[in-house]
């Protein structure tokens, strides 16, 4: 069985960090996936409920980017993963880092989440980097455009993968009783 490593900055509420769980946790049956984190957060329990080990590195003092590319480091060598996912800037600089480092040869996908010109550093190391990725999906055509055009990263290396979507009647069944119901699939924008 394939062994997919996950990595995500933190775990806390969120719609990037919804999108991580739903995407590991369809893929538990089919793959051996673990996930490493840096914060923690609301999902860790969800993610050991289901049997998916969670490993968190806490990088809160100063040196933390150092402790984490250290830290995973040591645990790609030692799991041995066939796939290195990561989600979020953070995350994805991580990883970057450590496949440059690492004894051990695996692929790297890194996902993309938004656009952002104020975040220029970790934007400029992101793009520095690059070429220490096999692949990036974005989440958004637009945001594809942005990593090409602003940023300058290769678009044949990117792929648009939208964001998933995961119903289940029993989830709205009793937010508002008797009331017709009306979902939203995008942010409202003025």
């Amino acid at each position: 069985m394939k062994k997919i490593l996950f990595v995500i900055t933190g775990l806390m509420l969120g719609g990037a960090e919804t999108q991580f769980f739903n995407l590991v946790s369809s893929l538990r049956n089919k793959f051996d996936v673990k996930v490493v984190n840096f914060t923690g957060g609301f999902y860790v329990a969800k993610f050991e409920k289901l049997g998916i080990p969670v490993k968190t590195i806490k990088v809160g003092s100063k040196f933390g980017f150092f402790k984490a590319v250290f830290n995973l480091k040591k645990f790609i060598e030692c799991e041995k993963p066939d796939l290195v996912h990561s989600f979020l800037p953070h995350s994805n600089i991580v990883c970057k880092v450590v496949r440059l480092l690492s004894k051990h040869r695996f692929r790297l996908v890194c996902s993309v989440r938004g656009k952002d010109f104020k975040y220029f550093f970790k934007n400029f190391f992101e793009r520095i980097l690059d070429f220490s990725c096999d692949l990036i999906t974005a989440n958004s055509f637009t945001t594809k455009r942005f990593l090409v055009r602003f940023l300058f990263f290769k678009k044949d290396k990117i792929r648009v993968v939208y964001n998933g979507l995961f119903f289940s009647k029993s989830r709205f069944k009793n937010l508002f009783p008797d009331k017709k119901k009306v979902l939203t699939l995008a942010n409202f924008w003025w």
